[in-house]
């Protein structure tokens, strides 16, 4: 990924810019991948340390989607105020599910609960 802010200069120049950067980016690509092919060592898939339970799923679903759709639709928010919105809507839900579910829900459930719901709005 690269990123710029192109305030004060040129258009041409900056394309150029962008083009000269994809073009070290790809070298270092390159050099990446060939590094992998000598020393023959392959990518890591780290191993799941919590699954939440599908009842736990669907309760946070039934807590959150309301609330965040209205968030995520309320265009007078900024990003400040958008994100505030979604951790206290997190916080309350953790809350919620922890009173119900006071035996399964730990510091993982948490993340991965949060994160469906979220994913869920999005339509992922």
């Amino acid at each position: 990924m690269l990123e710029a802010s192109a305030e004060n200069i040129l258009q041409q120049d900056f394309c150029h810019a962008i083009k000269v950067g994809v073009k070290y980016t790809q070298q270092i690509i390159q050099g990446i991948q060939q590094l992998v092919k000598e020393i023959g060592v392959t990518k890591r898939t780290p191993q799941k340390l919590f699954t939440p339970s599908q009842e736990i799923v669907k309760h946070a679903h039934k807590l959150t989607m309301e609330r965040l759709c209205a968030v995520f639709t309320d265009y007078e928010h900024d990003k400040i105020s958008r994100d505030e919105a979604v951790k206290k809507i997190r916080l309350d839900t953790e809350e919620q599910l922890k009173e119900i579910f006071p035996e399964g829900f730990g510091f993982y459930c948490k993340r991965n609960v949060f994160k469906r719901s979220l994913w869920l709005l999005c339509g992922k």
